[in-house]
This record gives structure tokens, C-alpha cells and sequence, in this order.
């Protein structure tokens, strides 16, 4: 989180900011593909949500995102949610005003219920992960990323 601690708008610490949001971005960029991967199949287990929609819109949308890492799980969840997130938004400086991650047809924004509902997604998200990632390990017996 150094880039966003520290920033790379900031004459003074534009270099040590711009490292630090590239070595975030190549860290993260295997597991933000997972992640849409595990929230999409969340999805198509519990009831209320749409897994077919968080695979499909996850996949179309996660680059309308400056970050190449965010938008995967944004967009994921918007399409399991069935809402329309992000809105508008400053681009360029420019107002975007069509800018949504989500389908058409979905109404905009998270309500309350929506927070609780990704809350759930998120946590039996979490739980599914760490199961596949544990059957993994096991039919592997290593961790090949770290060589352990």
C-alpha cells in the first residue's frame, strides 16, 4: 500500500511512489485473477447472487480501471451483486459520466443490503480460497511461487 500511503502525485516522493505501485501491480497481478476466479464460483454456490454474471462482467469489465489488478474483483462484484458500480468518475479531469462497471440493466449503486450481501460473498470467498489453496498444496506438496 505504499503507493497509496505514499502517492506518486507528490513531486518528492513521485519515484519512491511510482516503484512502489509497480512492484504492487506485478505482486498482485496473479492473485487478482484468482480472486475473480474464486468470487465467481462464490457466486454460482450461494443463493442471490449470479456467478454466470461475476464471471462474465468481471472479464469484460476489470479494465476500465487504471489499475491492471482492481477492476478484476470491482467488476466481479458488480456482476455477482447484479448493480452497476463506480459511476462517474474524474478522468482526465474530465467527468466521465457513463462510466460503470456492471451491465446495462442493473440498477446503480450499493445499498446497505448490497454491503451486507458482499460482505457474505466475501467471506465465504475467503473460506473457499483458502480450502482450494490448502488442496493445492496438498496435491502438490510445495509452493512453487515462494519454492518452499
Amino acid at each position: 500500500t505504499l503507493d497509496s500511503m505514499v502517492g506518486y502525485k507528490n513531486e518528492k516522493y513521485k519515484d519512491f511512489g511510482w516503484f512502489a505501485a509497480k512492484v504492487d501491480d506485478y505482486v498482485n497481478w496473479i492473485p487478482a485473477r484468482i480472486s475473480w476466479f474464486v468470487l465467481s464460483m462464490t457466486a454460482s454456490l450461494l443463493p442471490g447472487y449470479s456467478g454466470r454474471e461475476a464471471f462474465k462482467v468481471g472479464l469484460r469489465d476489470y479494465s476500465k480501471l487504471n489499475s491492471p489488478n482492481a477492476g478484476w474483483c470491482e467488476a466481479t462484484a458488480a456482476g455477482a451483486l447484479k448493480i452497476k458500480l463506480c459511476g462517474p468518475i474524474w478522468r482526465d479531469g474530465e467527468l466521465a459520466q457513463n462510466f460503470w462497471l456492471g451491465s446495462s440493466y442493473d440498477r446503480e449503486g450499493a445499498t446497505y443490503n448490497d454491503i451486507q450481501r458482499m460482505n457474505q460473498l466475501a467471506i465465504v470467498s475467503t473460506i473457499l480460497g483458502a480450502i482450494l489453496f490448502g488442496v493445492f498444496i496438498w496435491f502438490f506438496g510445495f509452493i512453487p511461487l515462494i519454492g518452499l
